[in-house]
């Protein structure tokens, strides 16, 4: 997303889910730290799957790439389904604890 495009949350919107307000407002936090030149990484439950029905995890880094003079002017951002490495994350601790 380049900077001068404004903010907004399009690498959610490809997943064609509906995020909540809460879920909107932290990425939007999130876009604006990256903005400021931060790398920030993003994980969040989203409805998903299964026509909304069910949730899934992404991850979702956000880095900011800079010119010259350290001006952000994009923001890479990126995107995954994370839900299947969280299940395995419960797992583990359930097993181990």
């Amino acid at each position: 997303m380049l900077v001068r495009d404004g903010f907004d949350l399009p690498h959610l919107a490809r997943f064609r889910r509906s995020p909540t307000f809460a879920t909107l407002q932290i990425g939007r936090a999130s876009i604006a730290r990256a903005a400021g030149g931060e790398f920030v990484r993003w994980d969040t439950p989203i409805d998903g799957r299964a026509g909304g029905k069910e949730t899934i995890s992404i991850d979702a880094p956000l880095c900011p790439v800079v010119d010259d003079n350290d001006n952000v002017v994009f923001i890479c951002a990126e995107r995954r389904d994370v839900t299947e490495k969280k299940a395995q994350e419960r797992e583990i601790a359930y097993t181990c604890c």
